[in-house]
């Protein structure tokens, strides 16, 4: 399944699911029941959920500069590096609400190991 026309903009796309447009679409994450696709929509400072067979909706906008997302399958959250304002946020799939989870030098990278609860963030920082 493909979403976005290929065209940079801004929209959550009305059928066809592939009508939405994004720009600068950086990173993505599937959550656990492989049924929700979150991307981190950089130049539209969003995180855009697509979910099949519905179209595509804004998540939240209240970033700078989403560069890299990551799913936390044990606890349901995304963990999303925001590179405008180098932040580390703990994100609800479910309303988009977001935790400061500190500033970091580089919030350009975000990945886990989730059996262990620990978030690694770019720098080498483990939160």
């Amino acid at each position: 399944t493909t979403t976005g026309t290929g065209t940079a903009g801004f929209s959550n796309g009305i059928s066809p699911l592939f009508a939405a447009t994004y720009n600068t679409p950086r990173a993505v994450a599937c959550d656990d029941a492989g049924d929700a696709l979150y991307i981190a929509d950089s130049a539209n400072a969003a995180i855009r959920k697509f979910t099949w067979p519905n179209t595509p909706t804004t998540l939240m906008s209240t970033l700078t500069n989403p560069y890299d997302i990551a799913y936390d399958p044990s606890g349901g959250w995304l963990y999303v590096a925001d590179f405008g304002d180098g932040k580390l946020y703990q994100v609800s799939k479910a309303n988009g609400a977001k935790t400061d989870h500190g500033t970091l030098a580089t919030a350009a990278g975000v990945d886990g190991d989730w059996t262990a609860s620990v978030l690694f963030a770019s720098g080498g920082h483990v939160v």
